[in-house]
């Protein structure tokens, strides 16, 4: 099994988990599990998984992922090792129901065809909307494919998904799109710092929100949200060296500075000072550019706090 069949194949059984719009907590463990076993899986590639995981695919990306696979991977021992997949992704709850049953059987029957016309027949896997078929190549040209998100998904994830809030909610910003992608970045950094223990506790959430709001000159509302966003994305898809390099090319020197002071609020906020939270804290630090002498001053002042073995 290859690189390109492992992303293909985890493709495939994360659209198929989809089927019903929803993502169980049962589904997401054996997902997790299987994904995890894929061999020649970059962290590159494991990004791209995540942001098919991100939110649900919509029919069209269901049938172009299914369409895309087969076309690709049709001889008898990648289907037997896609469908050996997919049966325990389907069956992962531990309760087989009719539906699932149909579910595979479905699938079972669209991958042996010659042909795809019979994706008009997963009924299972398309929640009510008929899409005309079109081939892989046809649906890509169309733009289904949310590949075409994945430079910000990687970039500033908070950024993705605090967009795609805006865009599915009521509450609108007056922001200009560079300035919301710079107070994302500083709410992503400020995440980082607040989870460095495994947590991030309410006063950490609530200085996250202060300093956005008040420090940064954000209405609070749409501070509420970029925090909101930035606590609830899985903290390894923020890589500091990336966000920091964002972050650089949208502020001066001068604001940078200022920036570490609010990160030192943030990991004061708990009144409890970890050993991981100045490493982090100092990573940051180098990465924005300011003077190590600037950096050092800051972990000097967090120490005497009292450090946590």
């Amino acid at each position: 099994m290859d690189r390109i069949f492992s992303l293909a194949l985890g493709k495939l059984i994360i659209a198929v988990a989809w089927a019903d719009g929803k993502l169980h907590k049962a589904e997401i463990s054996a997902l997790k599990d299987e994904l995890s076993s894929l061999p020649k899986i970059s962290h590159e590639d494991w990004t791209v998984l995540k942001l098919y995981m991100e939110y649900p695919l919509s029919n069209g990306e269901i049938k172009y992922t299914l369409i895309d696979f087969k076309e690709k991977y049709n001889n008898p021992k990648e289907r037997a090792i896609a469908l050996d997949v997919l049966k325990r992704i389907i069956y992962a709850d531990g309760e087989v129901d009719q539906k699932e049953i149909q579910l595979y059987r479905e699938i079972v029957e669209f991958l042996e065809a010659k042909d795809n016309n019979t994706i008009h027949k997963l009924t299972s896997v398309f929640r009510g909307s008929r899409v005309p078929f079109m081939s892989a190549m046809e649906q890509n040209a169309r733009g289904v494919n949310r590949e075409r998100h994945l430079e910000d998904f990687m970039n500033n994830p908070i950024f993705f998904r605090f967009y795609r809030a805006l865009q599915n909610n009521p509450v609108t910003t007056e922001l200009p799109k560079d300035q919301l992608r710079k107070y994302c970045l500083a709410g992503g950094l400020l995440a980082k710092i607040a989870y460095s223990d495994h947590q991030i506790v309410e006063a950490e959430k609530t200085m996250m929100i202060q300093c956005l709001a008040s420090c940064m000159s954000i209405d609070k509302e749409t501070a509420l949200s970029i925090v909101e966003q930035a606590i609830s994305t899985d903290v390894s898809l923020l890589n500091t060296q990336r966000v920091c390099k964002q972050f650089n090319e949208m502020s001066s020197k001068e604001e940078r500075e200022n920036f570490l002071t609010l990160l030192v609020d943030v990991i004061q906020a708990d009144n409890v000072i970890c050993p991981r939270e100045i490493m982090i804290f100092s990573e940051i630090g180098a990465h924005l550019r300011v003077s190590k002498k600037f950096v050092k001053q800051y972990i000097e002042q967090l120490k005497p706090k009292g450090v946590e073995e």
